[in-house]
């Protein structure tokens, strides 16, 4: 008799294993699909880029989620939040903590500049969020069109690091109108509806 009650035991507990993984996965499942990003009132400065823009959800929820700061000049230059102090020059995009910096431009000749730079800093945050099928599909293209648009001079800085000189050359080429070859364009596409 004990035989049978040690069975039972041991199919019981493991079944409250399994029990207890399934519900451990299905809430973690859950959560993860249920995820939204945090929303920004129609006045904040993301909302503003997005919709003058017209950014795609995609680009949306990559620029909502990094949580841009404008940082006054004294804090810019100091920040230890700021890692490109080499070719800073108004706006950073940290990936190591998914933020994005602004120089406060706002009450100066450049005040334009605040919306185009948080623009072009969300175009870093994206290419270093794309998958490695996109990054092999996108890196020629965007070699391509740096020399059809006589960029090199410009990226020249960059070279010694090809993840960020390819970041840089797709921040720039999507935020400062260059001619665009039609794949690149396309590619484009999934982040501002052209």
């Amino acid at each position: 008799m004990q035989n049978i009650w040690s069975k039972t035991l041991v199919f019981f507990s493991s079944g409250a294993i399994l029990s207890a993984l399934w519900l451990l996965v299905f809430f973690n499942f859950e959560h993860a699909f249920s995820y939204k990003p945090e929303t920004f009132s129609k006045d904040s400065l993301s909302y503003k880029v997005a919709e003058k823009y017209q950014l795609t959800d995609r680009s949306r929820d990559v620029l909502y989620s990094t949580r841009p700061i404008i940082l006054s000049e004294a804090n810019f230059g100091n920040s230890s939040n700021i890692t490109d102090t080499q070719t800073l020059k108004v706006g950073s995009y940290n990936s190591a903590e998914n933020r994005i910096y602004i120089l406060n431009l706002y009450g100066t000749d450049k005040a334009g500049e605040v919306e185009k730079t948080l623009l072009h800093e969300t175009f870093h945050a994206i290419y270093l969020n794309l998958l490695v099928g996109e990054l092999e599909h996108l890196n020629p293209l965007l070699i391509q069109s740096v020399k059809n648009n006589g960029l090199e001079p410009m990226l020249e800085p960059y070279q010694d690091n090809s993840v960020i000189y390819y970041s840089e050359a797709f921040a720039t080429l999507g935020t400062d109108g260059y001619i665009l070859s039609p794949d690149l364009h396309n590619f484009y596409t999934k982040f501002l509806s052209l």
